[in-house]
């Protein structure tokens, strides 16, 4: 006999683990719950299944294992429920589908979800949507639009969405790498990659359950073609025409990310989703917790006085949560592509955001003599396994962090041409 529990994640998380057998529970107690929508939990796991009675016969469908969202798991139930009243079995299609076997998007959307799922790691939302444009680009049966040169993608895996995963194998998957990476390397090797551990997934599904369903990966061992690495930068010289050409922008939120980007050396997303409650005024520092990282590591990163200045006038009139406010989904700025071509048209440059943290870096070798030890641990560079003065420098005291920091930021203000010496820094006692 299920007990009835209302379904939500601390519910769920406090259920015990049985000794032996399962335990069922059903959803039940709020607007929300599903009548159907079951969870049993075993030894090791607690998986979602939706149990309903057709003509006098108890079915059950298993949904997902948790930690599956719940309302996922009851939207899916739902539609289990619909399909059911509209005469299909659900268990039924998936024999049928199981025959025919998996086709590649479906191989392709399984393994997202599981990778955006998992409780060790989960992708990012951005790598997501990295690997989702790779792959429509690639084997969907949409013709892509041309470059900006003109030329056309000729998708010699036009449609393979569609193709039953199990009828590759390395010689099709060989051939249309060639082709691919000569239109982009970059996509082409991020669908290699995304495929290659959806297959390795499937794979591992088939060994568990010991079906012999999935015993093959065509995308493993392909000789990959070696992108070419970013060097765009800032030269010194072009520091103050740049500069300039930041604070004709007519939005203080672009002007203001871009100019931190630059003098903190932080990576553009981990900026643009910056939050206030990640600033700790009464240390002067930015903390970003792991994970907050793009590298999962914590970080605390001095702030100069320049960029306190910067970080107070941002927070006049704060209404937001994020530091630099956006008006999309995220509610925090994007990456601002149009603005960046406007300020390189002025400045006569042609780098990215991502290009303002390599100028950082570069600067802090070249022009400021900064150990690169402790350029690392500014820009939250792991150090190397076995270099033990990148480790004693990374555990610094956060004054003798900022010390560096500070002379980088002179030596920006110097090339700018920006006289600073008789700022007064911003009070930010406001800030929470």
């Amino acid at each position: 006999m299920a007990t009835e529990l209302n379904f939500t994640k601390s519910a769920i998380e406090a259920l015990p683990y049985p000794e032996q057998g399962r335990v069922s529970y059903k959803d039940s107690g709020a607007r929300a719950s599903v009548k159907g929508l079951v969870l049993r939990v075993g030894q090791q796991s607690k998986t979602f299944y939706l149990e309903k009675k057709v003509n006098g016969t108890k079915r059950r469908v298993r949904i997902a294992t948790y930690p599956y969202p719940i309302e996922q798991a009851r939207q899916r139930a739902q539609n289990l429920i619909a399909a059911f009243n509209d005469g299909i079995d659900p268990n039924q299609e998936k024999k049928a589908a199981r025959a025919k076997g998996l086709s590649l998007q479906e191989v392709f959307s399984q393994y997202l979800d599981h990778a955006s799922n998992r409780a060790k790691k989960p992708i990012r939302e951005t790598t997501r949507r990295n690997y989702e444009r790779s792959f429509a680009i690639h084997f969907s049966a949409d013709t892509p639009k041309p470059k900006p040169n003109g030329k056309r993608y000729t998708k010699p895996a036009r449609g393979w969405a569609g193709k039953a995963a199990k009828s590759l194998d390395s010689s099709m998957v060989e051939s249309w790498y060639s082709k691919a990476s000569k239109y982009s390397v970059s996509s082409a090797n991020s669908a290699v990659r995304c495929l290659g551990a959806a297959y390795a997934h499937q794979i591992e599904i088939s060994r568990k359950q010991q079906s012999g369903e999935f015993i093959y990966n065509p995308f493993a061992g392909i000789q990959m073609v070696e992108e070419k690495p970013r060097a765009g930068y800032l030269e010194p010289d072009q520091i103050a025409t740049w500069l300039s050409a930041v604070d004709e922008l007519q939005s203080p939120i672009t002007r203001d990310y871009l100019k931190l980007v630059l003098f903190t050396g932080m990576r553009r997303r981990e900026a643009a989703s910056l939050r206030w409650d990640q600033i700790d005024i009464k240390r002067r520092i930015i903390r970003l917790d792991s994970v907050d990282t793009k590298n999962g590591k914590p970080i605390d990163i001095p702030m100069s006085d320049y960029m306190l200045e910067l970080i107070g006038n941002r927070n006049k009139g704060n209404t937001t949560d994020f530091v630099f406010p956006g008006t999309g989904r995220s509610g925090h700025i994007e990456e601002p592509k149009k603005a960046v071509a406007s300020v390189n048209d002025r400045a006569g440059t042609s780098v990215t955001v991502h290009d303002l943290r390599r100028s950082f870096s570069n600067l802090a070798i070249w022009q400021c003599e900064i150990p690169d030890a402790m350029r690392k641990a500014l820009m939250n560079h792991a150090p190397d396994k076995n270099d033990v003065t990148a480790r004693h420098y990374t555990a610094l005291p956060i004054d003798q962090k900022r010390k560096y920091q500070q002379r980088i930021t002179d030596k920006l203000l110097e090339l700018g041409g920006i006289d600073w010496t008789d700022k007064k820094v911003v009070q930010l006692e406001a800030v929470k």
